[in-house]
């Protein structure tokens, strides 16, 4: 796509910097004022995996600053309504990996870049709930609620956005 295709900057690089490190500020007080010194972030892969390595460097590096432990793992899952060799979506998201550890009875936060229709991360959401967490909450970059198909809220918004398609460029 060249420079000609793409439209206005919604967002600079900066302002989503600042953004996600404001997300994290609020993700780690929220769990440390309950008590809770461990997490573990469960990115909904491919598109999340960026925002979760800041999310996670951004709380390691306030946890430090504040001298206050907190451990941080990282479990992804992959949700996909394509097969592996489809280009035609499915009627149903299908998970090609799930967390590859035990998350019962620990606190989780989904990890996502974009909630569009809500569908992929709500059928995320419900196999991981079945798994009996001690809490779930969402941090997605952003947010175009007016598109939501499912009921599904992200806990950390990053920006809500319009229906318009979102490009990443560096």
């Amino acid at each position: 796509m060249s420079k000609s295709q793409i439209g206005n900057i919604m967002f600079t690089k900066d302002e989503i910097e600042a953004r996600v490190h404001e997300l994290s500020v609020e993700i780690f007080e929220h769990y440390v004022s309950k008590g809770v010194h461990e997490i573990t972030l469960v990115p909904v892969l491919v598109s999340s995996f960026f925002f979760c390595t800041d999310i996670s460097r951004n709380l390691n590096r306030i946890s430090s600053d504040r001298n206050v432990e907190f451990q941080i793992f990282i479990d992804p899952i992959d949700v996909s309504f394509y097969g592996e060799t489809s280009t035609t979506p499915s009627d149903t998201p299908t998970i090609r990996r799930n967390v590859a550890y035990s998350i019962e009875d620990k606190h989780i936060l989904i990890v996502e870049d974009m909630i569009d229709s809500g569908v992929t991360l709500k059928h995320a959401y419900d196999i991981l709930a079945e798994k009996k967490p001690a809490s779930m909450q969402i941090a997605v970059v952003f947010d175009k609620v007016e598109n939501h198909k499912v009921d599904i809220n992200a806990d950390y918004v990053g920006f809500p956005s319009p229906d318009v398609w979102i490009i990443g460029c560096s």
